[in-house]
């Protein structure tokens, strides 16, 4: 198992080194990903950048037809991206942080900045090496970004627009300012108001326009002097404003508000161009316009503006549960009767709407057969063509079913303080309440053969031998809501809650055990695919994987900030996830991270391999080495990384590729191995040396 990775300093604490690593997962929907995106930009004809949450940086080279996607950080949230020439660009966001390219968004360099708690929203510059950028503060450069001084402390700017070298506009929250001196001084010019003013652009030297809340469009004709008040009476708020020449413009907000100028905003006119948010618009300087927002909504149009097609896939709606009956076949199910069917390991779904539904939990009793639960029970028994309403609920949602054996069912349900277990013994057919909790609500339910089962209530286990007819309560530990139970054999199961703790029983619920207190968050599912690999995922995007029968547990980043909601394994290694905002997430390395990082700016003078850490270690461990620069082709060395048993044989290849010059680590997973002594091998064409590491289970 294998996953190389490159270090780059970008954090908020930016004198020390974020472990950043390229995420294991990888998106499935929405495409080409599901991160909001929050602003977009042409720097020509053909080529576009746009930027987002969690470090989100995409590119586009035929127009914003297609993307490539990437991130440079997990930790910061990218709000602006502009580009002084065809590969000059710099990026704003979070944790105080500026990135440039000098290679046309190739390579991202963090330009160091002193506080770095703040945040930039807007970028701007007059010349190749003076620029300003403006959110929590006002900063200027006049060497490229090497070195930047603080114009205007504790402000709060949202917008910007320079019209040449001295004369340019911001906005804060409520005021629009004005300098002419270059930057040293800004002026208010308007304001302050009732409204907040995201977003202002000027057509000429004279006329501009700002767009903000609840529908707020200003007007000025006469180079900020004077503004005329356009706003429209709406709870939605404009965000951003953008011109393709000196009368066509197109102003862009909350829930798809969308207006259209041909007159130079004297007049707008409403056009639809998507049912998401958007946070940022821009033209080619021809026809076509690019617009973005939450969820990874891109939209774009080749009129300028009139009609708009969704580049974006547009299933958004949130996904509460998937399975798999087979490596191939899956099926996810969700908001507002939301039902989704894959049959080539999610490289395709296709969707159908079952009505107003709230779905929220999936079981297959095999191939044909199966069942959803959420405020009403369905069936199929034609491989998801068609689902049945065999049950609607009323005032409570179905948020557990198991079938401990293909005739006999279990559900639990939670209504307003009122828990129910529903029973089917004709394959879901029809279900029954066979009992009933007052003050609680059941929140999960797991079944180890038809007459033994657990149930989460509130913080409590409670534990059948009958068959669901009679419960009795065991202490778990919780100090909240039990909201999933999984057990992998009669005696040994796991259960996971709101109160950031795992916990284990080995003797069929008698006992539990914590075995993992998590960061601060909830835990919204767990699922084990065998006696010791397992995962829990839960708020934050949290997900967490032991291989070691939840002894240890490690933390995988996923490149998304929404709710996961549920996780599911066919295989070791390939897996899926699914959450809010029809967030689908595949991994083909069993989530463990992969990609390349650079730890500093600093080039290795020569070859080092360093001593793995820990050492000993159980079940994985990190090797860290150093490629130092190379006179061959593009700088690129053949790098091969091996481990060798004790008796010299080799087990298996980490790295066996060209590498450029940096620091690089890999981490090993050993949970397939015995114990005992083990070598690893790096080795060049002139370069080669081995290192003794040791495996305790």
């Amino acid at each position: 198992m294998r996953n190389i990775l490159t270090y780059l300093i970008i954090v908020c604490s930016l004198s020390s080194i974020e472990v950043f690593s390229q995420s294991g997962w990888f998106w499935l929907n929405p495409l080409p990903q599901g991160n909001d995106i929050n602003c977009v930009k042409y720097i020509n004809a053909n080529t576009a950048f746009a930027v987002g949450n969690n470090g989100l940086v995409l590119k586009s080279t035929n127009s914003g037809l297609n993307w490539n996607v990437s991130y440079i950080s997990d930790s910061v949230y990218l709000y602006y991206v502009h580009f002084v020439n065809q590969i000059t660009g710099y990026i704003s966001g979070t944790c105080s942080s500026i990135f440039k390219t000098t290679d046309a968004g190739n390579n991202w360099i963090l330009m160091t900045i002193e506080n770095n708690y703040g945040f930039y929203n807007s970028i701007s510059f007059t010349s190749p090496e003076t620029g300003f950028a403006f959110g929590s503060k006002v900063i200027k450069t006049t060497n490229g970004g090497n070195s930047w001084t603080t114009i205007i402390n504790g402000a709060n700017i949202n917008s910007s627009f320079f019209l040449n070298e001295n004369t340019g506009y911001m906005c804060g929250s409520v005021i629009i300012y004005k300098t002419t001196n270059g930057g040293d001084v800004w002026k208010d010019v308007y304001g302050p108001i009732n409204k907040t003013i995201h977003s202002i652009y000027f057509i000429n030297n004279n006329t501009g326009i700002a767009v903000g809340g609840y529908g707020l469009i200003l007007r000025t004709t006469n180079a900020g002097a004077n503004w005329t008040d356009q706003s429209y009476n709406t709870e939605n708020s404009l965000l951003s404003v953008s011109f393709l020449n000196e009368n066509i413009g197109i102003a862009v907000g909350w829930n798809g508000m969308s207006k259209r100028t041909t007159n130079g905003g004297l007049y707008w006119n409403s056009i639809l161009t998507s049912y998401q948010s958007l946070s940022s618009v821009s033209f080619n300087g021809i026809d076509r316009c690019l617009s973005v927002g939450s969820s990874g909504t891109i939209v774009i149009s080749e009129n300028s503006g009139l009609s708009w097609n969704n580049v974006s896939s547009i299933i958004t709606r949130n996904i509460y549960d998937i399975y798999f009956t087979n490596e191939n076949t899956g099926y996810a199910a969700g908001y507002e009767g939301l039902i989704m069917k894959t049959t080539n390991a999610g490289v395709n779904w296709s969707s159908q709407n079952t009505g107003s539904h709230y779905l929220k939990e999936i079981f297959f009793i095999d191939n044909n057969t199966g069942v959803i639960g959420g405020s009403v029970f369905l069936k199929t028994t034609n491989e998801g063509a068609n689902w049945n309403i065999i049950l609607p609920l009323s005032y409570e949602n179905v948020n557990a079913i198991h079938f401990p054996s293909p005739d006999i069912g279990y559900a639990s349900s939670s209504g307003y303080n009122l828990g129910k277990v529903y029973k089917t013994t004709d394959r879901g057919s029809s279900w029954n309440v066979i009992c009933t909790f007052n003050s609680q609500s059941l929140n999960s339910i797991f079944f180890t053969n038809e007459n033994t089962g657990y149930g989460g209530l509130g913080a409590f286990i409670f534990k059948t031998t009958n068959g669901g007819i009679n419960w009795f309560g065991v202490t778990s530990g919780m100090v909240s809501r039990v909201t999933s139970i999984v057990f992998i054999n009669e005696n040994t199961g796991y259960a996971s809650g709101e109160n950031y703790s795992i916990i284990k029983t080995t003797n069929a619920g008698a006992n539990w055990t914590a075995i993992f207190y998590g960061p601060d968050s909830w835990y919204s599912k767990t699922f084990f695919l065998n006696e010791n690999t397992g995962y829990t995922i839960g708020e934050y995007s949290i997900v967490l994987k032991t291989t070691n029968g939840g002894y240890n547990w490690s933390s995988h980043y996923i490149p998304g900030d929404k709710q996961t909601n549920s996780v599911f394994f066919t295989s070791e290694n390939t897996g899926y996830i699914v959450g809010n905002n029809g967030m689908i997430l595949k991994t083909t390395t069993g989530g463990n991270p992969i990609g390349i990082r650079t730890i500093t700016q600093h080039l290795p003078e020569a070859f080092v391999l360093y001593q793995n850490y820990p050492n000993p270690f159980n079940p994985s461990t990190k090797i860290r080495f150093l490629v130092p620069p190379s006179k061959g082709a593009r700088g690129m060395m053949d790098i091969k990384l091996t481990i060798y048993d004790v008796l010299g044989k080799e087990i298996t290849t980490l790295v066996n590729e060209q590498l450029k010059p940096g620091i690089y680590e890999v981490e090993w997973n050993s949970a397939n191995y015995p114990s005992g002594v083990y070598f690893y091998k790096l080795s060049t064409n002139n370069f080669s040396q081995t290192r003794k590491m040791i495996l305790i289970k």
